[in-house]
């Protein structure tokens, strides 16, 4: 008899993850794997939206380097461009928990964020109720964050939804880590 544990679909799809970047040759290879699993994260929990963003831990910014917009995205929130710079001075809020020695998920709903702050105001202009960010880690450092938005109604992300995230987040990490390699001088 067989005792080993039985693989979840989410176990699966994080191997094949880990498995494709092994594989990929190409830093585009990489960013392509990187979408995918950007993809898969917001259907699996069904979000309106998903982003990719790198930190830049001296300059303090985070820069957008992936989108997916599910079909129940709000018009809003298309207005966004991929290496869109931010300055996390702007949101105070995130900029203390990116500054964290080890960063944990973070859930945001408009209706606790101060009315007068940048990022009440955006979740005004871009629809957001609820918002969930999971940091992304290479090579044990936070590379940055997934970040997964709710414009249909308040939502409180459940813990099953939070690990699963987790488990992308770390794929995610792995496929940077590719890339750094890849890349040669670890810019990635």
């Amino acid at each position: 008899m067989d005792n080993k544990p039985k693989q979840t679909q989410q176990d699966i799809y994080l191997q094949a993850l880990i498995d494709s970047a092994v594989k990929a040759t190409t830093p585009a290879e990489v960013a392509q794997i990187r979408q995918k699993a950007l993809k898969h994260a917001a259907q699996a929990i069904d979000a309106t939206s998903a982003y990719v963003m790198h930190y830049n831990h001296e300059k303090n910014q985070s820069t957008l380097v992936q989108e997916y917009f599910s079909p129940y995205v709000a018009i809003r929130e298309l207005d966004s461009t991929i290496g869109e710079v931010y300055s996390e001075d702007d949101y105070p809020a995130t900029r203390t928990w990116l500054q964290a020695a080890r960063p944990e998920p973070r859930q945001v709903h408009k209706d606790d964020l101060d009315t007068t702050s940048r990022e009440y105001r955006e979740f005004q202009t871009l629809g957001a109720l609820s918002a969930l960010y999971i940091p992304v880690y290479s090579q044990g450092k936070l590379w940055g964050y997934m970040e997964f938005w709710e414009t249909r109604r308040k939502r409180v992300f459940n813990e099953e939804e939070i690990h699963g995230l987790q488990d992308i987040a770390r794929g995610v990490g792995f496929a940077v880590d590719r890339e750094k390699h890849l890349q040669g001088d670890g810019s990635a």
